[in-house]
Protein backbone atom coordinates (compact mmCIF):
# COMPACT_ATOMS: atom_id res chain seq x y z
CA UNK A 1 0.00 0.00 0.00
CA UNK A 2 1.42 3.38 -0.95
CA UNK A 3 0.50 6.70 0.56
CA UNK A 4 0.54 10.01 -1.24
CA UNK A 5 3.19 12.46 -0.22
CA UNK A 6 1.39 15.37 1.47
CA UNK A 7 4.61 17.35 1.79
CA UNK A 8 4.82 18.49 -1.82
CA UNK A 9 5.61 22.15 -2.16
CA UNK A 10 2.83 24.26 -3.64
CA UNK A 11 3.91 27.29 -5.69
CA UNK A 12 1.07 29.45 -4.36
CA UNK A 13 2.66 30.38 -1.00
CA UNK A 14 5.88 31.29 -2.79
CA UNK A 15 4.08 33.53 -5.30
CA UNK A 16 2.08 35.16 -2.51
CA UNK A 17 5.26 35.80 -0.53
CA UNK A 18 6.92 37.44 -3.55
CA UNK A 19 3.91 39.71 -4.04
CA UNK A 20 4.00 40.76 -0.37
CA UNK A 21 7.74 41.48 -0.58
CA UNK A 22 7.25 43.55 -3.74
CA UNK A 23 4.48 45.55 -2.08
CA UNK A 24 6.71 46.16 0.94
CA UNK A 25 9.56 47.39 -1.23
CA UNK A 26 7.49 49.65 -3.45
CA UNK A 27 4.88 52.10 -2.31
CA UNK A 28 1.25 51.50 -3.15
CA UNK A 29 1.25 54.73 -5.16
CA UNK A 30 4.12 53.59 -7.35
CA UNK A 31 2.54 50.27 -8.23
CA UNK A 32 -0.98 51.66 -8.65
CA UNK A 33 0.07 54.52 -10.89
CA UNK A 34 3.14 53.18 -12.70
CA UNK A 35 2.69 49.39 -12.71
CA UNK A 36 5.65 47.24 -13.66
CA UNK A 37 7.68 50.34 -14.56
CA UNK A 38 7.76 51.07 -10.83
CA UNK A 39 9.61 47.83 -10.21
CA UNK A 40 12.17 48.63 -12.92
CA UNK A 41 12.73 52.12 -11.49
CA UNK A 42 13.06 50.80 -7.93
CA UNK A 43 16.34 49.19 -8.99
CA UNK A 44 17.82 52.71 -9.22
CA UNK A 45 18.19 52.84 -5.44
CA UNK A 46 20.88 50.16 -5.68
CA UNK A 47 23.11 51.86 -8.27
CA UNK A 48 22.02 55.36 -9.24
CA UNK A 49 23.82 57.35 -11.90
CA UNK A 50 22.58 60.58 -10.32
CA UNK A 51 21.03 61.49 -6.97
CA UNK A 52 18.90 64.59 -6.49
CA UNK A 53 17.28 66.08 -3.40
CA UNK A 54 14.17 68.18 -2.91
CA UNK A 55 15.21 70.74 -0.26
CA UNK A 56 11.58 71.54 0.56
CA UNK A 57 10.71 68.03 1.78
CA UNK A 58 14.08 66.24 2.01
CA UNK A 59 13.12 63.53 -0.47
CA UNK A 60 15.94 61.96 -2.47
CA UNK A 61 15.53 60.86 -6.08
CA UNK A 62 17.75 58.10 -7.47
CA UNK A 63 18.03 58.16 -11.26
CA UNK A 64 19.39 55.36 -13.44
CA UNK A 65 19.02 53.77 -16.85
CA UNK A 66 16.67 50.76 -16.91
CA UNK A 67 15.62 48.41 -19.67
CA UNK A 68 12.50 50.57 -20.06
CA UNK A 69 14.16 54.01 -20.06
CA UNK A 70 15.31 56.44 -17.39
CA UNK A 71 14.06 55.31 -13.98
CA UNK A 72 13.41 57.58 -11.03
CA UNK A 73 13.06 56.17 -7.51
CA UNK A 74 12.08 58.65 -4.78
CA UNK A 75 12.63 58.03 -1.08
CA UNK A 76 11.44 60.05 1.93
CA UNK A 77 13.96 61.33 4.51
CA UNK A 78 13.04 58.47 6.87
CA UNK A 79 13.90 55.91 4.19
CA UNK A 80 10.36 54.99 3.21
CA UNK A 81 9.53 54.68 -0.46
CA UNK A 82 7.49 57.47 -2.01
CA UNK A 83 7.25 56.46 -5.67
CA UNK A 84 9.11 54.96 -8.59
CA UNK A 85 8.53 55.57 -12.28
CA UNK A 86 10.17 55.46 -15.71
CA UNK A 87 10.40 58.51 -17.96
CA UNK A 88 10.19 56.56 -21.22
CA UNK A 89 9.95 59.61 -23.50
CA UNK A 90 13.08 61.27 -22.13
CA UNK A 91 16.13 59.98 -23.99
CA UNK A 92 19.01 61.80 -22.28
CA UNK A 93 20.05 62.04 -18.65
CA UNK A 94 20.17 65.83 -19.01
CA UNK A 95 16.45 65.76 -19.93
CA UNK A 96 15.61 63.80 -16.77
CA UNK A 97 17.67 66.18 -14.62
CA UNK A 98 15.85 69.15 -16.17
CA UNK A 99 12.49 67.44 -15.52
CA UNK A 100 13.42 66.82 -11.88
CA UNK A 101 14.70 70.40 -11.44
CA UNK A 102 11.34 71.64 -12.72
CA UNK A 103 9.67 69.64 -9.92
CA UNK A 104 11.91 71.17 -7.22
CA UNK A 105 14.91 68.81 -7.07
CA UNK A 106 18.59 69.79 -7.03
CA UNK A 107 21.66 67.70 -7.79
CA UNK A 108 23.04 66.00 -4.69
CA UNK A 109 26.84 65.93 -4.36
Amino acid sequence: MTMSNSKTLSPYPIVLTLIVITMAVLSYHAIAKHGSAAYAASQCADSPEVRMINPMNGRVAYICWTERGWGVYIQAPDGTNVTAFVKEKLKKLADVIRYMRNTGYELLQ
